[in-house]
């Protein structure tokens, strides 16, 4: 990757395809190693990564159910990688809260609390 390309950009640039999806093609292994290698900077000075884009909550329940979908999710940093390009593109932001307060809304309708707060055998 070009040294006089800004982090940003280039974050902002994998927001945006993630956006297209197939029709733009796969991300890149060069593109996701750079989201990759943004996460462990930020994760460097405190050893825990401080969300971005998404609230604590809202960071907590991505983690809490990309480990449910893909055991490992959590050590791969699957929710660190999405609040990193959350943070670049403000209507793939909007996807993911939108679907995680509909999640928690739904939790709650049926079983009076947050997805987070509720008996594993309630958020199956």
């Amino acid at each position: 990757m070009s040294e006089g390309i800004a982090r940003r950009t280039v974050l902002g640039q994998i927001a945006a395809a993630t956006l297209i999806g197939p029709m733009g093609g796969p991300m890149g292994l060069a593109q996701a190693q750079h989201v990759h290698d943004a996460v462990a900077a930020d994760t460097k000075s405190t050893g825990v990564y401080p969300p971005k884009a998404l609230t604590h909550h809202e960071f907590e329940t991505l983690r809490a159910l990309s480990e449910m979908i893909v055991p490992g999710a959590t050590k791969g940093g699957a929710a660190e990688f999405v609040d990193i390009l959350t943070a670049q593109n403000q209507e793939l932001l909007a996807i993911y809260t939108g679907g995680l307060a509909w999640l928690d809304q739904a939790m709650k309708r049926e079983y009076g609390t947050d997805f987070l707060s509720s008996k594993p055998a309630d958020s199956t």
